[in-house]
């Protein structure tokens, strides 16, 4: 490789001591520089391989469009639900409601099964990009289960997540940025 694109070596960084240990092979630089939605369909494409590193516009694409698709889905459920509300409010009763406790659960219909569906659908991809963001900074994709740890678990994972790139390559690949372009031939 050239000198330019050698990786760096192992400094007292957050992670720099990984530097040593990167697959045989690997080159520094191993990624593009893919557009929101090209990183998402990236993202759902390897849902069950938390293999490799993700850089962080690669996470939060991910992130924005799961956050954008869901709130679009709630905005019609909101409206289903309120139409149900009002037909379960029995006026001749006083004001109270019904007393079927399943009568919300049929007003909502099909909506139960898309917020099913779509749950299990984003769940591999949720896991896995973030167990390819944590092999980005150097850690290892076990710290996901710091996320049971309450309140501090989800902060340091959050942490994690803004945590930039690895400058070098590490055990877990090369560097998931484009080549610069400096660099480039």
């Amino acid at each position: 490789a050239p000198a330019a694109l050698a990786p760096e070596p192992a400094s007292g960084g957050f992670g720099g001591a990984f530097a040593a240990a990167a697959p045989s092979g690997a080159t520094a630089y191993s990624g593009e520089d893919l557009g929101l939605w090209d990183y998402f369909r990236m993202v759902m494409a390897k849902s069950f391989n938390g293999e490799g590193r993700a850089r962080r516009k690669e996470y939060w694409s991910f992130v924005l469009f799961y956050c954008l698709i869901w709130m679009a889905l709630y905005v019609g459920l909101m409206f289903t639900v309120m139409d149900a509300l009002v037909e379960l409010y029995d006026t001749s009763g006083f004001g109270y409601f019904e007393s079927n406790p399943m009568a919300l659960v049929e007003a909502l219909g099909g909506w139960f099964y898309v917020i099913l569906i779509l749950g299990f659908v984003f769940l591999p991809a949720t896991v896995t990009v973030l167990i390819r963001r944590l092999h980005d900074i150097g850690l290892s994709g076990w710290w996901i289960l710091g996320a049971i740890v309450p309140f501090f678990g989800p902060l340091a994972l959050f942490v994690c997540t803004l945590i930039p790139t690895q400058g070098h390559p590490n055990q877990h690949g090369s560097i998931p940025k484009a080549v610069p372009g400096a660099y480039r031939g």
